[in-house]
């Protein structure tokens, strides 16, 4: 059986008066605590966005579309490199 605990930390924020005063009645507006309102905000702000919720961007060379590239994808951007070395020679230097 596993018992979950919740930590909890009391801190001390300093903000300005009307910042504070807006905040509270948002959070009357909403039936929410001001610690609710805080939370929910700092979890929007601090929250990392998942590799899913990235989109696949075409790659673009001298302004033509080329491929569509999975950029969290090894294997794709392998697969990539690869035909564009196939197609282009590297250019030589006199």
């Amino acid at each position: 059986m596993f018992i979950r605990y919740a930590i909890v930390m009391k801190i001390t924020v300093r903000l300005n008066d009307q910042r504070l005063t807006d905040a509270k009645r948002d959070a009357l507006e909403h039936n929410k605590t001001l610690t609710e309102l805080i939370e929910q905000a700092l979890r929007q702000t601090v929250q990392k966005p998942s590799l899913k919720s990235f989109k696949t961007l075409p790659t673009r060379a001298l302004g033509k579309p080329k491929l569509n590239v999975d950029f969290s994808s090894n294997a794709s951007i392998q697969e990539m490199l690869d035909k564009e070395l196939a197609v282009k020679p590297l250019p030589t230097t006199k």
